[in-house]
């Protein structure tokens, strides 16, 4: 029974430490697979506000040819995190419009040339933060974002 004790002991110490590694790894994982939306005491916003986003927006995109021939309009849900100097990174399409991919690539377009947002304050600190924003596509009528 004495000689078994050191074993135990050691396997117990080996799991513990096994542990460790494997969850934070699989933290760090799904953390990026899902991030968080935080929720700041002021949240990230375009400089200009909702309004401002819309003009910035209309003014930016061109309806893709193609799509417009064939009379397709759609909404392209795109996300991507303001950074601490409110420059957007990690811009991805989330939900993309499966009639017409060209799109996706406008609203990713668009997004990758914005100029710098107000980042979100938590505590009075500037925080990374990760937004997700509709951009709709509608012919014949006035080109716009439904970010809330």
């Amino acid at each position: 029974m004495e000689s078994m004790k050191p074993k135990i002991f050691a396997l117990l110490i080996c799991f513990v430490f096994c542990g460790m590694i494997f969850g934070q790894t699989d933290s760090a994982i799904q953390e990026f697979l899902s991030p968080q939306k935080i929720s700041g005491e002021e949240n990230a916003e375009f400089v200009g506000g909702k309004m401002g986003l819309k003009e910035y927006i209309s003014q930016q995109y061109l309806f893709p040819e193609r799509c417009e021939e064939a009379g397709i309009s759609g909404v392209v849900k795109v996300g991507f995190y303001v950074e601490t100097d409110g420059t957007l990174s990690n811009i991805l399409v989330v939900s993309g419009c499966s009639e017409c991919i060209e799109f996706d690539q406008e609203a990713l377009r668009i997004m990758q040339q914005s100029p710098k947002w107000k980042p979100a304050k938590q505590k009075g600190k500037k925080v990374r933060t990760y937004i997700e924003m509709p951009i709709s596509f509608h012919l014949n009528t006035t080109k716009n974002s439904d970010y809330k």
